[in-house]
């Protein structure tokens, strides 16, 4: 497969993007969902020979109530972490947090928590391009914004920090798959006064 070609990128290009003016543009009476083509697997199968580890549900999670007015006010990025492992419960509910499936209507609508250990936020670029076509790009912007919100709040609930960071760390091919947002995560190594 040939590289994709590096765009001109331009302040008009960007603003144009963020505008979200390209949906006046699309045809969507011809996107794959329209003309009845298969949509791709709602989740990313795992590689042949994969450790699969089964999490709890949540009502088996020693998570501690927490007023998400205080989570929200609280909020902040942290880089310096101790080596303090996390336990199941609080990584199982950080996933959910992040990219939880609340129920399965059908192949193509699975509601999440969101509306789209370091965690690692990739695009598989058929699956919005399916429905969305060329307006895919903001739609995955955006779906990684309301991701990473959501793992932020969730730290402060379980004491651990988090921060936001953009970089291409994974083995993915960068044309069929993107890497999207990069947010490390840990047990917050608190600044001696």
């Amino acid at each position: 497969m040939s590289a994709m070609r590096k765009p001109t990128i331009t302040t008009e290009s960007g603003r144009y993007f963020l505008t979200d003016r390209i949906r006046d543009e699309v045809n969507f009476y011809g996107t794959p969902q329209s003309e009845g083509i298969a949509p791709p697997p709602v989740q990313k199968p795992a590689a042949p020979g994969s450790r699969i580890i089964p999490l709890p549900a949540p009502a088996a999670w020693a998570i501690t109530p927490y007023d998400p007015r205080i989570a929200i006010a609280e909020r902040e990025s942290h880089r310096h972490f101790t080596g303090e492992r996390l336990l199941l419960d609080a990584l199982t509910f950080l996933l959910w947090a992040t990219q939880g499936v609340r129920n399965v209507l059908h192949e193509t609508a699975v509601p999440r928590t969101v509306p789209s250990v370091t965690f690692i936020w990739t695009a598989v670029m058929a699956r919005t391009e399916w429905r969305y076509t060329e307006a895919s790009d903001k739609v995955i912007a955006l779906d990684a914004g309301h991701v990473c919100q959501n793992l932020y709040l969730a730290c402060e609930v379980i004491g651990a920090g988090t921060c936001a960071i953009a970089d291409d760390l994974v083995g993915v091919d960068g044309n069929e798959e993107l890497t999207v947002y990069i947010a490390s995560v840990g047990k917050v190594a608190r600044k001696s006064s």
